[in-house]
């Protein structure tokens, strides 16, 4: 194989890793997003059940 080639696989190697480690990295990024977001949708519905009361009452 030529040395030519030989770096262009080697650089296509690395493109499509660092792509992949972007796709993971974005991948944990939402997930952490949405584990952030659960508890905050419990805090606005407790939120609106205390509120509720409170106006009820």
């Amino acid at each position: 194989m030529s040395a030519t080639k030989e770096h262009a696989l080697i650089s296509a190697e690395e493109y499509l890793d660092a792509e992949l480690k972007n796709d993971r990295k974005h991948e944990l990024i939402n997930n952490q997003f949405m584990q952030w977001q659960e508890p905050a949708q419990t805090m606005n519905v407790l939120l609106a059940i205390f509120i509720g009361n409170l106006v009820i009452t």
